[in-house]
């Protein structure tokens, strides 16, 4: 055959060479493709292990379906666990033994469900309404007895986070507004919507929590990995709580306060989850979650639950301008930190 082609003219050997070249480079972009793909959805499913001898973590929760995507997390005084899916708006209540039981309504209510408090008036429900889609927001409330209530809709150019509500029946949430800015909204039980809080320049806050104890809110800069305490009643007069120095920053998201004043919150970056002691040091209590953006803390039971699920499986991960779609490992689940 080669002597076939040396036999040819010249513009046709050309022509056959380029053919001959990029017919190999197809061959090695397919091959590259196929192993970007097998390294992103090929392995075992992570079990979470626990990091401090005094500690287990165990799989808690197993929820139904394959995109239950559970985004938020929050607990009420008798030791129940809520999530809510980012994906299908559904939200779940987990009694302490681990039984799942699917709230009604909230399916067909919410669209993406992004923050959950529990008060005594009902389960308030931060929806970003489109996981992936437009920026805007909508904050409900849900209760048994009845319909959810719409409380107010949000349709600037924000994309909400989180939710933390204090003593006063105030809610808070957490918004990265386009542009690489971020502030707190603040929405009155008068149903006022305000800008509470602004945050400091090329910051991402995403976490809040309410410390009743000082009635402050606490967030968390992802970006640095910072903790900011702001005063409910004058959030002019924000400190910040916990300054990183880690490099790279662990990424720390959500987090909740215990009544004890330890803080302890989900480093997503690392998929770990952290105990921010009342003297600012962090220790970090288990890892090797597939997943770790929020935590709930029963005093009562001593437990500190966490969600575990690969949550890079709603974006494609990008490898030589193709995106390969990220196969998420289930069944989704929530995860348990118990103290022995």
């Amino acid at each position: 055959m080669i002597a076939r082609i040396q036999k040819r003219p010249q513009w046709q050997r050309v022509i056959i060479f380029a053919a001959l070249v990029a017919a190999v480079i197809v061959v090695i972009f397919i091959i590259t493709l196929g192993v970007g793909y097998i390294g992103v959805n090929a392995g075992p499913r992570n079990q979470s292990i626990a990091m401090q001898d005094t500690l287990t973590v165990r799989e808690w929760a197993i929820l139904p379906g394959d995109d239950a995507y559970p985004a938020a997390l929050t607990i009420d005084p008798d030791g129940n666990v809520y999530t809510g899916s980012y994906v299908n708006g559904a939200i779940w209540r987990i009694t302490p033994d681990g039984v799942v039981t699917e709230l009604p309504r909230t399916r067909d209510s919410f669209g993406a469900v992004t923050g959950l408090v529990w008060a005594d008036d009902g389960l308030y429900v931060l929806d970003r309404k489109n996981a992936l889609g437009e920026a805007g927001m909508r904050v409900w409330r849900w209760r048994e007895d009845t319909t959810a209530t719409l409380y107010n809709e949000d349709t600037s150019n924000r994309f909400p986070y989180d939710l933390a509500r204090d003593a006063q029946g105030n809610l808070y949430i957490s918004a990265i507004v386009i542009g690489n800015e971020s502030e707190i909204m603040r929405l009155t039980p008068q149903l006022e919507m305000s800008v509470w809080w602004k945050a400091p320049k090329k910051t991402s806050i995403t976490g809040l929590a309410y410390q009743a104890a000082t009635d402050t809110i606490l967030a968390v800069d992802t970006n640095a990995s910072d903790i900011y305490a702001i005063p409910a009643a004058t959030p002019a007069d924000s400190t910040l709580l916990y300054h990183n120095v880690v490099n790279p920053a662990p990424q720390l998201d959500g987090l909740i306060a215990a009544a004890d004043g330890t803080v302890y919150v989900a480093a997503l970056g690392l998929n770990r989850v952290a105990a921010l002691s009342p003297t600012l040091d962090l220790t970090y209590l288990a890892g090797a979650f597939r997943g770790s953006s929020r935590v709930a803390y029963d005093a009562t039971r001593r437990r500190l639950y966490v969600n575990n699920w690969d949550q890079r499986s709603l974006l494609a991960d990008q490898m030589l301008f193709v995106k390969i779609d990220v196969t998420p490992k289930l069944p989704f689940a929530l995860d348990v930190i118990e103290w022995k």
